[in-house]
């Protein structure tokens, strides 16, 4: 399916010395041994020291709710089993929910790839994504047949009319930043549960003259 709004959005609205200093080694004498006792008590600290150990956003039982801890390896099933997590993880019991980095409960984000152009009398949008929920919205857009300075822009998608529109369903969300085409990205905070197309627009505002461009653009978003 196809979708398309079909006039132009005016931007207007939218990084060889061994020992301590001063020693010296006789190079004939051999070096003394590490007593056996001696190397194992050592062979046993640097295992204790190197046992592989995991991050896990454990369930405090209380108002704080998960707090990040970390522990042996050999431990992490037993805490899953009681209800803990693994950080960029789903939350046990909260549906759409995932750990970010602090074990702090965020949307569950995933990634959707959505392609559009300008056809030199309209914007097509050949793909749209939804989102369950509010969240941030990252998106990389690569663009082909156009070599200027251009922005991304969110549109809501109205199916009562099949086509997007800049203030549906608003109010309008800010525009990215300007780039030199062909690679554009951009970043949107609390974008409002909904289905949006991903327009990609010159940054002078004007309507793109002949010939028409096209764009390919990854998406990350909240459920």
């Amino acid at each position: 399916m196809r979708y398309q709004v079909i006039t132009a959005i005016p931007i207007a609205l939218f990084p060889m010395m061994t020992g301590a200093c001063g020693e010296t080694q006789n190079p004939i004498a051999p070096a003394s041994a590490v007593a056996p006792a001696a190397a194992a008590h050592a062979s046993a600290s640097i295992a204790r020291t190197e046992m592989a150990r995991v991050e896990v956003c454990h369930d405090t039982g209380g108002a704080n709710g998960f707090t990040l801890i970390t522990i042996a390896a050999s431990a992490v099933e037993a805490h899953l089993n009681h209800g803990d997590g693994i950080p960029g993880e789903p939350v046990p019991g909260q549906p759409r929910m995932a750990f970010d980095a602090h074990c702090r409960p965020v949307a569950s984000r995933e990634v959707t790839t959505v392609s559009g152009s300008w056809n030199g009398a309209a914007y097509v949008f050949n793909q749209l994504f939804t989102t369950a929920s509010a969240g941030v919205v990252d998106a990389v857009a690569t663009v082909s047949g156009f070599s200027g300075d251009m922005r991304l822009v969110l549109l809501g998608y109205d199916p009562s009319t099949n086509t997007c529109s800049f203030f549906f369903p608003g109010p309008p969300l800010p525009v990215g930043d300007a780039m030199t085409a062909p690679l554009l990205t951009a970043h949107w905070e609390n974008v409002p549960s909904g289905t949006y197309c991903l327009n990609v627009v010159p940054a002078a505002g004007a309507i793109p003259s002949p010939p028409p461009y096209n764009w390919t653009a990854t998406i990350t978003h909240p459920q």
